[in-house]
């Protein structure tokens, strides 16, 4: 169980909101957002990401997702799909997503 501030949903919506918003600039890719994310996490946290990737990245992806614009999210599912290691079945007809 995660107890840590920096897991609080607050921390989690904010980070989210970080990578939607960079996500705009010119050449990102989805990609380049998440790198940056899990190393502002890292950076802010002192904490290696990998070791809290599983309890934290479901939460954080949706939270993307739903603050994101429809590219945003189309290119979230993408990756998610291609790169599906948190074990959950993503659908882009999801409405949760």
């Amino acid at each position: 169980m995660l107890e840590a501030k920096e897991h609080h949903p607050w921390f989690i919506q904010a980070l989210a909101q970080q990578a939607v918003q960079t996500s705009k600039y010119d050449n990102e890719t989805i990609e380049t957002v998440l790198t940056r994310t899990w190393g502002i996490y890292a950076l802010i946290t002192n904490r290696n990401p990998e070791y809290f990737y599983d309890m934290l990245a479901t939460e954080l992806y949706c939270t993307m997702a739903t603050i994101g614009d429809e590219d945003f999210k189309e290119a979230l599912m993408a990756w998610l799909v291609e790169h599906s290691s948190l074990g959950v079945e993503v659908s882009m007809s999801d409405p949760e997503v």
